[in-house]
């Protein structure tokens, strides 16, 4: 056993990391969940309107994604090594055909791993890729030998459930969660550490299942309940074992790939200007601050919700307003061309 070894992983650990990381990424969180409503057209100002108003809500934000992902998977995998610059005595038949079965097997490689995910009722790697990268702002990935099943177990994470600790230069740990009720627990791990008998609700009540990985390890524990705040974890689903990988370099890696895309590598968020006593001389604080506020990550400690931006990073606001004002539009036009209208206030009262 190594010192970085199985024996190094508790339960103790991965509960009191995760209950960490989970408050570092937090506002992270909160704007992928603003993302992923906007893919799905849910705009909050139009479905609580009262009766007798317009509403409208433009498909725009999930036009653009199915546009762009069809975009980015239009071809099909490709690999090609440069062999014009070989140095003297490797230009040869032979290193030719080397590099043709190198190239060859990287085109198997990724379909075999296109053929895993379409088996699990998922699109092929590409464009699972594109889309957590538009709606998402990450991609998040991990590789291991299976010699049991397949040769090689791929998965995609789900960014929003991911937590990465880079150390030093080297992606460290990873943890990544999923949140289940009883009864789909006992179908993946039937010897799971959790009662049979469900009293809460007719699946039981809610586990997290917590996979964890590391330069040395990989681990699947499973937590009591789903909270925010703190997790414990109460036992193993997959004992820790040394997955055995290394990299080019020969040293242990984490056989994982975390990559936040089009983010600013700024790790702290700017000292706000409307957070001063006046601006300009003419405007208060207390005036201006509940504008600021609106979006919770433009607090100081919010940088991680810019590590990796979406594509609706910069229409979070434009998107709400821009179908008030096509709502507000027809609103006027019904009314100017219909005569009379009656419309419901909040309170219940018709008008």
């Amino acid at each position: 056993m190594t010192e970085h070894g199985p024996g190094n992983v508790t339960l103790e650990r991965i509960g009191q990391e995760l209950t960490t990381l989970k408050a570092l990424y937090y506002y992270r969180d909160l704007r992928m969940d603003l993302w992923h409503n906007m893919w799905l057209l849910r705009d909050i100002n139009q479905y609580y309107k009262t009766k007798g108003f317009r509403r409208y809500i433009t498909n725009f934000p999930a036009a653009v994604v199915d546009k762009s992902v069809s975009i980015l998977t239009r071809h099909n995998w490709r690999f090609w090594i440069n062999m014009t610059n070989l140095p003297e005595g490797l230009d040869e038949p032979a290193q030719r055909e080397r590099i043709s079965t190198v190239e060859r097997s990287l085109l198997g490689l990724f379909s075999f791993i296109d053929r895993e995910l379409i088996s699990q009722g998922l699109s092929k790697a590409a464009r699972v890729a594109a889309w957590y990268a538009l709606v998402r702002g990450w991609i998040c990935s991990y590789t291991l030998l299976d010699t049991e099943q397949s040769p090689i177990d791929h998965k995609f994470l789900d960014p929003r459930d991911t937590y990465p600790l880079w150390e030093g230069k080297k992606l460290g740990r990873l943890y990544h969660c999923a949140t289940m009720p009883a009864s789909r627990v006992k179908a993946y791990w039937p010897n799971a550490p959790i009662e049979s008998s469900y009293t809460t609700t007719p699946y039981g009540a809610p586990y997290t299942v917590v996979e964890y990985l590391d330069q040395y390890v990989y681990a699947v524990a499973l937590c009591n309940g789903s909270s925010r705040s703190s997790y414990s974890a109460n036992g193993w689903l997959v004992e820790p074992f040394e997955h055995g990988v290394v990299g080019m370099d020969g040293k242990p890696m984490t056989p994982a790939v975390v990559m936040p895309i089009n983010g600013s590598p700024s790790r702290r968020m700017p000292d706000n200007i409307m957070e001063r006593d006046n601006l300009n001389g003419t405007l208060t604080a207390d005036r201006v601050r509940p504008i600021i506020q609106g979006k919770p990550w433009y607090q100081t400690d919010g940088w991680a919700a810019e590590m990796g931006r979406s594509i609706y990073a910069n229409i979070e606001d434009a998107w709400p307003l821009f179908n008030e004002l096509l709502a507000l539009s027809l609103q006027i036009i019904s009314n100017e061309g219909l005569g009379t209208w009656f419309a419901q206030s909040r309170g219940g009262t018709w008008s």
